[in-house]
């Protein structure tokens, strides 16, 4: 009886709370996909889920305020940096900049590419999730405007880059432990180059806990997206954990 309650207020507690483990950092595992076909693969995903084949991870019902469903855009990313000679590609990623094209429309996310560790120290993760320290602005600004905020924070940063982006992507739920995944697949042009990826970035737990600041059991839940991956699409999925920046950069 104990648990039948419990389940039930657990349920209820979904919709109108949702914990926000690892708050300001951005927590995402990257595998290259091969056929650089973001659209078809999500599909290939959400239906698979629907049918049970990711046994029990399904299609996110509610995500906080975030809309749910299949999801599609096509922006251009602008990427902001901070030289460094200590790195092999000379720079440091503070920002990127999503622009909507046509429009004098820009959003900043503030990344900071040298806070990147792993989560859980990797343990027991062949692919392990990447931990980066993350601050997304979610207002659509002028131009000037953005300039303005980046060159508040870092007054040396430069634009170094430029691609446009295709992204599909669903949220997933792990009906067992109440965590929440966005699942993406995304085709990057950057000039002459192509990049294509899958990624699987934790958004948040439905309901109150307290947060796994350690990060054990968010790693397990990788752990199991991972492992459906591998087994079901390894023929189209390669891990990596190179970032859109060390790609746009060469390194």
């Amino acid at each position: 009886m104990y648990h039948e309650v419990h389940e039930r207020e657990s349920r209820v507690l979904s919709t109108a709370f949702f914990t926000k483990e690892f708050a300001g950092f951005e927590v995402e595992s990257k595998w290259q996909l091969l056929t650089e076909n973001p659209v078809p693969t999500i599909l290939r995903f959400m239906a698979d889920i629907h049918s049970g084949k990711w046994e029990h991870i399904q299609v996110a019902k509610s995500m906080g305020k975030l809309p749910v469903g299949l999801r599609y855009f096509e922006l251009h990313f602008d990427f902001w940096a901070t030289p460094d000679n200590t790195s092999t590609i000379h720079y440091r990623q503070i920002a990127m900049v999503a622009v909507l094209p046509g429009a004098n429309l820009h959003q900043v996310a503030f990344k900071e590419g040298d806070s990147a560790r792993l989560l859980f120290d990797g343990k027991g993760l062949s692919n392990p999730p990447l931990v980066r320290r993350e601050e997304r602005k979610g207002d659509w600004i002028l131009e000037s405007d953005s300039t303005a905020r980046i060159l508040k924070h870092f007054p040396n940063a430069e634009k170094v880059a430029t691609m446009i982006r295709q992204k599909c992507y669903a949220y997933v739920h792990n009906v067992k432990s109440y965590r929440n995944f966005s699942i993406s697949a995304d085709l990057c042009r950057s000039r002459s180059k192509t990049l294509s990826q899958v990624e699987i970035e934790y958004k948040g737990r439905n309901g109150v806990w307290l947060p796994d600041t350690v990060g054990y059991q968010i790693a397990q839940d990788f752990l199991h997206i991972h492992e459906i991956l591998s087994e079901r699409y390894g023929n189209i999925l390669v891990p990596t954990t190179q970032t859109k920046f060390q790609w746009i950069m060469g390194g």
